[in-house]
């Protein structure tokens, strides 16, 4: 109990610190393929593989971004109930770039997507998404989950035009 409480007390002052920084870190023009691949490096994916299919693409944002997509898969690692693999995608519509995480576990019940982006909603500190979706509003982005019940999450990150833009 005292390593399990001690742990939750490290990623409390982890989220302080990095909720800290958001809008204090200058804005530049980030690879996402690059920012993607820093934060899978980060983590024991326990044996799911991760798909990035992502276009030559730049995102303007601070590059504390890389919290939202550290955040997102290793809660589909830590919550996904059977996850075997996650797929990263990005792609332009109506203006806006697209950026969609999604994995093949047992996705997020209806009952609760309303809530899981609330401060303090979840299974462990309730933190995660909480803060994604705070640096997301940062850089001007929206992120709302999508994903269909037993068949897996699916987070979709919405940047803005003038926030993006393609690389040859």
């Amino acid at each position: 109990r005292i390593r399990l409480a001690s742990r939750r007390i490290g990623r409390i002052i982890e989220f302080t610190r990095d909720f800290q920084k958001i809008g204090m870190e200058e804005e530049e023009w980030l690879d996402l393929s690059s920012v993607v691949d820093a934060a899978r490096r980060m983590m024991d994916l326990k044996g799911i593989r991760v798909h990035s299919e992502i276009p030559d693409v730049e995102i303007y944002a601070e590059p504390l971004i890389e919290r939202v997509f550290d955040i997102i898969i290793d809660n589909a690692i830590l919550h996904g109930e059977g996850v075997s693999t996650i797929r990263i995608t990005a792609e332009e519509e109506n203006e806006r770039l697209k950026i969609t995480i999604e994995d093949d576990g047992a996705g997020i019940p209806d009952t609760l997507k309303s809530r899981i982006f609330e401060q303090g909603f979840g299974k462990n500190t309730g933190l995660g998404l909480f803060l994604a979706r705070d640096i997301l509003a940062a850089c001007d982005c929206a992120i709302h989950e999508c994903g269909l019940p037993g068949k897996g999450a699916s987070f979709q990150i919405t940047v803005p035009k003038g926030r993006y833009q393609f690389v040859s």
